[in-house]
């Protein structure tokens, strides 16, 4: 199922046309900015009946903005904003309660915390967000 949510989540993602490049797994240079950087996080499974199981996958997102030449009153106030905003957007419309491998699904994006990081050649800014899949699987 990692596999399936991952390219889902990736395919999603490439419809947000303010994102320039993503990764899917942990990078230390970025090479297009916005970007977003996701990876799995979390996994939790209860029962809901004798024969059905609900299975939470949960997925750390990063969105990143290259800070040069703006003013962190602008990265924070719009540009930061608007790329979270179409992302969460995206998710809403692409997985509207649906289905994955014939198994009902639903999508929860949460927002963490929103920061800057400064290196010696770059200033970015970035959105932690946090995608909650939930999956109803029969045993």
């Amino acid at each position: 199922m990692y596999t399936t949510l991952i390219d889902k989540i990736e395919e999603t993602l490439e419809k947000v046309t303010k994102v320039a490049k993503i990764y899917a797994y942990p990078v230390s240079k970025i090479e297009g900015y916005p970007a977003v950087i996701f990876q799995p996080a979390d996994f939790e499974n209860s029962f809901s009946t004798s024969n059905e199981n609900y299975k939470i996958y949960k997925f750390k997102m990063w969105v990143i903005v290259n800070g040069e030449k703006k003013s962190m009153k602008k990265i924070f106030a719009t540009v930061l904003p608007n790329v979270v905003d179409d992302i969460i957007a995206q998710f809403d419309e692409d997985w509207d309660s649906g289905t994955i491998e014939g198994h009902r699904c639903w999508v929860k994006v949460d927002s963490g915390y929103w920061t800057t990081d400064s290196t010696q050649d770059s200033q970015t800014a970035y959105a932690e967000l946090d995608l909650v899949i939930k999956v109803l699987t029969n045993n």
